[in-house]
């Protein structure tokens, strides 16, 4: 479970908070799509949460403070940015062997990942330099390294921008059958319309600024 108390970011050139978020609770097993106008803070609040800003107050998952034991709780999540951070000369396939090497245990592919790696016709483009892919492929292979890991939480910045058709199908597939079988809470900003991204999410939470104070989630 991931528990945000009394949460304040505030940037040091601006008089207002960017967001105030008194509390919020996401339970194992479900997916949560966060919506909001451009600038109202998604992408800053996912960051949070995946532990790449600062800010105020408490996060906890799993029991685990995001302040009091960092590194343990970094090991349970994984986030797909809007920024995509791959090696220019390495290959996907380099990618995925050194993402495995990285990690404490041995891990291969699951099935769920192989299946979309086929689904979202990524295969084909394994063997290129990350340099030479598409924003598209880049985003599919972001996923497949953040999947990789079978994180607990997984955190996604408009997962859903440059992909096609079958790759938006296959990742809403592995999303949600990871949500059942693995518990994993999934926390997703998206401003698509499409009602597939939409009926997706377990739940909605919309990032609201009204009282000029920083925005609050409005469930």
């Amino acid at each position: 479970m991931l528990k945000i108390n009394k949460l304040i970011k505030k940037y040091e050139d601006y008089d207002s908070n960017t967001l105030n978020i008194l509390d919020a609770t996401f339970k194992p097993a479900t997916i949560t799509r966060i919506i909001g106008p451009n600038g109202i803070g998604k992408t800053t609040f996912l960051s949070i949460i995946s532990g790449l800003s600062f800010f105020e107050g408490e996060i906890i998952f799993n029991n685990v403070s995001i302040k009091q034991n960092y590194q343990k709780y970094l090991s349970m999540i994984s986030y797909v940015g809007n920024k995509l951070f791959l090696y220019d000369f390495l290959t996907g396939e380099e990618m995925i062997k050194f993402v495995q090497k990285m990690l404490p245990v041995n891990l291969n592919l699951t099935e769920d990942l192989s299946c979309f790696i086929s689904e979202s016709k990524l295969l084909k483009y394994l063997k290129l330099f990350t340099k030479d892919m598409s924003l598209g492929t880049k985003q599919k292979l972001n996923i497949v390294l953040a999947l990789l890991v079978k994180p607990k939480l997984l955190l996604l910045d408009e997962p859903f921008v440059n992909l096609d058709e079958n790759s938006k199908n296959a990742l809403i597939e592995i999303l949600q059958s990871r949500s059942k079988n693995e518990k994993m809470i999934t926390i997703y900003a998206t401003h698509s319309k499409e009602d597939r991204i939409e009926n997706l999410a377990d739940q909605t939470a919309m990032l609201v600024n009204d009282n000029n104070d920083g925005a609050h989630l409005v469930w």
